[in-house]
């Protein structure tokens, strides 16, 4: 209501009680603030509409200027439809307090439940790319002349925060394994637990499950694992030469003077042997003991589960059935490695992680956003053109 006309109801004549006039006048702020909020319900309404389970990847908005609209995925996905990327003009990601919890819900305000997979096959363009002498698509085996079929695989929850830091890590990881003619894909969702975004970090043990089951026939020999706040950052160097043939699991020991067979190893960067004589009671282990976890309750953590079950096997029997390859080299290692850099959960300086009541974690960072976007920007400032040919597609 016009502020002028206000002023003049304020002024009516005495004959209008006190009370009356304190009344209208406080009914007039009532409304105006009553449209007010009815306008800002409105607003977060329209911002915070969660995605459909079908809508592509990488359409957040905010966290990354750089956008992709990939769309040669194999059979393995499920309910995708193309889209256009969306655009914006904010350059800078807003506020990192109003994006937690709000894609992996649904309109009626359940959580999200379903996994998405999606695929892209790096190797099979190459395959096709090839001719032989008579000019035709020369054979599948005859590309690979001994060598090992890698897919890299991201995960994330449904929650804002981490899937969008997977969408910024993406573009590099997706550039190098295209220059390697390795397989990439990107699991969304929540496999295990209350389906909540933390407990995303199990997604691991669902992944390499389902890539000696359900995905067998894609006939991967290893898989690299890689949380959403670890990026490539070189792309000259094959991760293959840290897997030996004999060994099953390689990641990056938590303390430099361990032995190189030691249980304590982190668990965010993993390469791990899918042809290895004991994957699949060691993978089996694994999850029996985050269920486990899972049904007591007391915080999330795959790490820990993960050590436990390395030290199932004594440190003879690890050194010598090749369970663990755990790297004394940088390559793994977090914040500062030469081959992948994993920007860790910190809190004043103190890395922290998931081991929480109820999967509670500490306040995402937009530091920590700037971190991985960093790094991807220093690799594609390195190797522009792998970057922009993943772009391009």
């Amino acid at each position: 209501m016009p502020r002028n006309f206000r002023r003049q109801l304020s002024r009516q004549p005495s004959t209008v009680p006190k009370t009356a006039r304190w009344l209208l006048n406080g009914g007039l702020v009532a409304i105006s603030g009553v449209a007010v909020f009815i306008s800002f319900s409105a607003s977060s309404h329209i911002t915070d509409l969660p995605a459909q389970s079908t809508k592509i990847l990488d359409e957040f908005i905010g966290l990354s200027s750089t956008t992709s609209n990939d769309n040669r995925f194999l059979s393995g996905s499920t309910n995708r439809t193309q889209q256009k990327p969306q655009q914006t003009t904010e350059q800078q990601a807003p506020d990192v307090s109003q994006r937690r919890y709000t894609k992996n819900r649904l309109p009626n305000g359940e959580i999200k439940t379903e996994l998405e997979w999606s695929f892209v096959s790096y190797s099979e363009e190459a395959r096709r790319a090839k001719k032989d002498k008579k000019g035709k698509p020369i054979k599948r085996d005859e590309t690979r002349q001994g060598a090992r079929r890698l897919l890299i695989v991201q995960y994330t929850g449904w929650e804002d925060y981490y899937f969008g830091m997977t969408d910024i890590s993406s573009r590099a990881n997706k550039a190098y394994a295209k220059i390697h003619e390795f397989d990439y894909c990107r699991l969304n969702g929540v496999a295990y637990g209350s389906h909540k975004g933390p407990e995303a970090t199990y997604n691991k043990i669902h992944i390499l499950k389902q890539l000696r089951t359900t995905y067998k026939n894609m006939s991967y020999d290893a898989a690299l694992l890689l949380d959403s706040d670890a990026v490539i950052v070189d792309f000259d160097f094959n991760v293959l030469d840290l897997l030996p043939k004999h060994i099953l699991l390689t990641a990056h020991k938590v303390w430099p003077h361990d032995v190189t067979h030691t249980w304590n190893v982190n668990a965010g960067v993993t390469l791990w042997n899918l042809h290895h004589k004991l994957f699949d009671k060691f993978v089996k282990t694994w999850e029996s003991k985050v269920l486990s976890k899972i049904r007591k309750g007391g915080g999330v953590s795959d790490q820990g589960k993960l050590q436990q079950t390395l030290r199932e096997y004594g440190a003879k029997d690890r050194l010598k059935l090749g369970v663990i390859n755990a790297l004394n080299t940088t390559q793994f290692q977090p914040r500062n490695g030469t081959f992948v850099r994993h920007f860790i959960r910190q809190m004043h300086g103190v890395d922290r992680n998931w081991s929480y009541a109820n999967g509670k974690y500490f306040e995402p960072s937009e530091d920590r956003v700037r971190l991985v976007e960093g790094a991807v920007e220093e690799a594609c400032r390195i190797w522009p053109r792998a970057c922009k040919e993943e772009e391009l597609g």
